[in-house]
């Protein structure tokens, strides 16, 4: 995916008024510019040369707002540099009331979602023990309540998403629906999965329900934030844009994607073990033994970007913090797989001493660590507090 034409629709957008027609408006050049950077990446041209020629081919921004606001001027946002220095002392936006009552509903409503399993936890414990349904069966409240709490908590992300706060705009509405209904499959994939497998006192059900609706969510989620846009008020931008400037390296970037496809191969291969394919074992078991220094290397490399708000760790320290995190994680992988494969607690035994190593050697750095913050976070803190 190329994030050139994200990254410079933000710039050409900076200091406009971000209102929903605005923001309307942008997502409609979004899409017409990936269509274009599509075309011409088609014949040959380079992403970012792709993205910026597009970009050029639009013309003013700013006279496409005017276009869309029928012609009236659109001045830039008035005392931006000092709107930042004035940042500490604006009083936040207030919520409204109905974004509170609906807050307030909607926990309500989860509660009441988890009452009817509470209140039935007999009929669970019989069919954990049984491996069946009992045979009156649940009752239809036990099966549709938990299922509520899918679509609250897509309710409340989306709600949350389209308020307006003290440093960032609202989301356009069918944006923040998008979000909502992601975050509502996700969460409808834990607990259904979960309540099909009390229900049929089998894992493998838990895995074959929950599992679809997980990856669906999770794939919708990743693709609306790889394409999420900027909603940062432009006091905000203005405050980072002096004191920011840092990214992460390409190779920092590819090193964590990796090290995080090894973290989650033992996770793959219990799923594939408790569906009942036996070679799962292999990545569970290879992978415990690489996920822990994954988790490590992670640690480090992190620790030794340099951000807007902290300096890079000294680079023998940050690769203590990592052996440290490595040990930690090693112990409990490889503890956790030995035990779950063999059903002996040997691995566990064995494991405990690694644990504790990575334990005392990472409470002696957090004890001695010293400040990375730089002078302006700094000082900035002294104010507020």
């Amino acid at each position: 995916m190329n994030t050139s034409v994200h990254r410079l629709l933000d710039e050409a957008f900076a200091g406009l008024p971000a209102t929903h027609d605005v923001q309307d408006l942008k997502e409609e050049i979004r899409a017409n510019l990936l269509d274009r950077v599509a075309e011409l990446t088609a014949s040959g041209v380079d992403a970012d040369d792709a993205a910026r020629r597009a970009l050029g081919e639009l013309g003013d921004v700013r006279a496409l707002v005017e276009d869309a606001d029928d012609g009236v001027p659109v001045a830039p946002s008035p005392g931006v540099a000092s709107a930042a220095a004035a940042a500490a002392g604006r009083p936040p936006v207030p919520p409204r009331r109905r974004d509170v009552a609906g807050l307030v509903v909607a926990s309500a409503v989860v509660l009441l979602a988890l009452t009817p399993p509470v209140l039935v936890g007999g009929f669970v414990v019989d069919a954990f023990q049984t491996g069946r349904v009992a045979p009156d069966g649940p009752s239809p409240l036990l099966l549709v309540a938990p299922l509520l709490i899918g679509p609250v908590a897509g309710l409340i992300v989306g709600a949350s998403l389209v308020r307006e706060t003290t440093k960032r705009y609202g989301m356009p509405l069918r944006r923040a629906a998008a979000y909502g209904v992601a975050s509502a499959l996700l969460v409808l994939g834990l607990v259904g999965g979960i309540e099909a497998g009390v229900l049929f006192g089998q894992v493998r059900v838990t895995v074959q329900t929950g599992a679809p609706l997980l990856v669906a969510g999770g794939a919708w989620l990743a693709y609306l934030l790889a394409t999420q846009t900027n909603r940062h008020k432009p006091w905000v931008l203005e405050q980072a844009r002096t004191h920011d400037g840092y990214r992460p390296s390409r190779r920092f970037v590819i090193g964590v994607v990796i090290a995080s496809v090894v973290v989650l191969s033992p996770f793959v291969g219990v799923l594939l073990t408790v569906s009942g394919q036996m070679w799962g074992m292999i990545p569970l078991l290879v992978g415990a033994l690489f996920a822990g220094p994954a988790i490590g290397w992670i640690v480090g490399a992190s620790l030794l970007q340099e951000t807007d708000r902290r300096y890079a760790m000294p680079r023998q320290r940050a690769i203590a913090y990592g052996f440290a995190w490595a040990l930690i994680a090693l112990s409990l992988f490889v503890g956790t797989a030995g035990y779950t494969s063999f059903m002996s607690p040997f691995y566990l035994m064995i494991m405990t001493p690694v644990l504790l190593a990575g334990i005392a050697w990472l409470a002696y750095l957090s004890a001695t660590q010293t400040n990375r913050r730089k002078a302006w976070v700094l000082d900035g803190a002294r104010k507020a507090d």
